[in-house]
């Protein structure tokens, strides 16, 4: 069944409302599973691109060091931010593996609401934010990586 026909029977946002909220390009014959699929992917890519920053560690690329500080004391809401991805996407893992049609629908309902009211403006302030920390970027003398041990 279409995602459009599923939409309809549970009163769920119309296809185009997802791809203008979650900024996604789906095919028109796209089942619920499909959006699905596509909504937790778009929740892995916003932990992706927040995690290596927030959580800094031996391995860590060099650029996370700079970007990291540049949170500055801003950190804890980004934190927070990802905090409620992790619970999202773990929410997504077990509605994936229920694979009910009834449960699927409840899950896009509430990503779509949490996406659109808590994650993504919080996501895009933070892109901007590294895109300016970058734009304005000096270079220090003797920058070294901290001591993580």
């Amino acid at each position: 069944m279409s995602y459009e026909k599923d939409a309809k029977k549970y009163k769920l946002p119309g296809l185009k409302d997802i791809e203008n909220v979650f900024g996604l390009k789906i095919d028109e014959g796209s089942s619920l599973r499909d959006v699905f699929k596509e909504i937790m992917e778009r929740f892995r890519d916003a932990k992706n691109l927040i995690e290596p920053v927030l959580f800094i560690h031996e391995g860590s690329s060099p650029c996370c060091f700079y970007e990291s500080s540049v949170l500055g004391k801003e950190k804890k809401v980004y934190l927070d931010l990802y905090k409620k991805i992790m619970e999202i996407e773990w929410y997504l893992e077990r509605i994936y593996f229920d694979g009910r049609e009834k449960s699927i629908a409840e899950a896009l309902k509430r990503c779509y609401d949490v996406w659109r009211n808590e994650v993504r403006d919080k996501i895009l302030e933070f892109a901007k934010k590294m895109e300016d920390g970058w734009r304005n970027y000096k270079g220090k003398k003797n920058h070294t990586q901290p001591y993580l041990g």
